[in-house]
């Protein structure tokens, strides 16, 4: 087993692959915690209400940004220090979690009007 060395070079590749492996890890969480297809098309509830109120809760993304956040400020570190070369790879994977977060957020957001709105609209159709 060869003897560690504390060489410069070494030090900074070792770090570039562990940067690397953070970033991916931080990408790996944001992809796993947004919702699965099935959540968003088939929302559990009773009534329309109750399936929009599940479909805005699912679309809740916290957790989603927190691990992008993560991934965002390692990859920028790792730009400006040089340290991943071919970072094309997880640029790319970062803006494309950013683009379903944005649709995300948008559609829980046109959910949330509609769930405020609908109520109004049944009470309005009763005739009350």
């Amino acid at each position: 087993m060869g003897q560690a060395t504390l060489d410069d070079d070494d030090l900074f590749g070792e770090a570039a692959a562990e940067l690397r492996e953070d970033i991916t890890a931080a990408l790996d969480e944001a992809e796993t915690a947004l919702p699965a297809e099935d959540d968003v098309w088939t929302p559990e509830g009773g009534n329309l209400l109750g399936q929009l109120n599940t479909l805005r809760s699912t679309l809740e993304a916290d957790e989603t940004v927190a691990s992008l956040r993560e991934a965002k400020k390692w990859i920028a570190v790792a730009e400006r220090s040089g340290a991943i070369e071919d970072d094309d790879e997880l640029i790319e994977r970062l803006n494309n979690i950013e683009q379903r977060l944005s649709m995300m957020t948008e559609v829980r957001d046109a959910t949330g009007n509609l769930t405020a709105q609908l109520p109004e609209l049944r009470q309005a159709l009763q005739g009350d």
